[in-house]
């Protein structure tokens, strides 16, 4: 009981997260590409994404380098082999449709079925799996749909970029202006206080030599009168 007490209901970490340490992500940070094979660095670098292969969707494989829109592919039971839904797993008109519309229907069967799911597993459990089927069916057309505003989303989150870098290089721009106006006001004031200093000086030399002209006549009328 003590041993169940001490123990954790979830997995300890891979041991990499050790490795996150501040000099070493200062270190990956600064080093060069390529030069981080062979060292604790190399673990702080994300991997490049994967440019071919394959990834799962809903038990369908999907290749990395189809860009567009794949069709719906009818979904095959793995264990028994045989299509899930032989009628067809396309929910919504062929051709061009309204997204929000069909959407809106797809989401509103799905929570219709799933209210009659819950009604069968309490009435009768064991006819469950059928509505469950149709669940999933409604999900891979909602799933479907929704993928294709993928391109639509791109466009968007760039614009938002973009508008976000404007708004911070016209915040910039402000700041500069600012610091411009207040600049020119500093240099203004000091052409001012410049102005005023060389002015006072001319007036304080003129005022010296008037009284050294004033000096000189008195001593030249003080030596006539010793004279006489």
């Amino acid at each position: 009981m003590a041993e169940q007490g001490q123990g954790s209901a979830f997995p300890d970490p891979p041991g990499f997260y050790k490795l996150f340490t501040a000099e070493n992500v200062a270190a990956a940070q600064d080093a060069p590409e390529g030069t981080t094979g062979g060292t604790v660095l190399q673990f702080l670098k994300p991997p490049e994404p994967p440019k071919e292969g394959y990834i799962t969707v809903f038990g369908v494989d999907r290749s990395i380098e189809h860009q567009e829109l794949p069709p719906l592919v009818e979904v095959v039971n793995p264990m028994t082999g045989r299509i899930l839904w032989p009628d067809g797993l396309q929910l919504f008109p062929e051709g061009e449709v309204d997204r929000v519309t069909e959407l809106r229907k797809l989401t509103k069967s799905m929570l219709l079925n799933y209210l009659e799911i819950v009604t069968i597993m309490g009435d009768n459990p064991n006819e469950w799996f059928p509505k469950l089927l149709d669940l999933k069916r409604i999900v891979h057309n909602i799933h479907y749909l929704l993928n294709g505003y993928r391109p639509h989303q791109a466009r968007e989150t760039l614009c938002l970029m973009m508008e976000e870098q404007i708004r911070r290089k016209k915040e910039e721009m402000k700041k500069i202006r600012e610091k411009c106006r207040e600049t020119e006001t500093l240099i203004s004031q000091f052409a001012r206080n410049g102005v005023t200093k060389d002015g006072h000086d001319m007036e304080d030399k003129a005022e010296g030599a008037t009284l050294a002209e004033e000096a000189s006549s008195d001593a030249v009328k003080w030596s006539a009168i010793e004279g006489i």
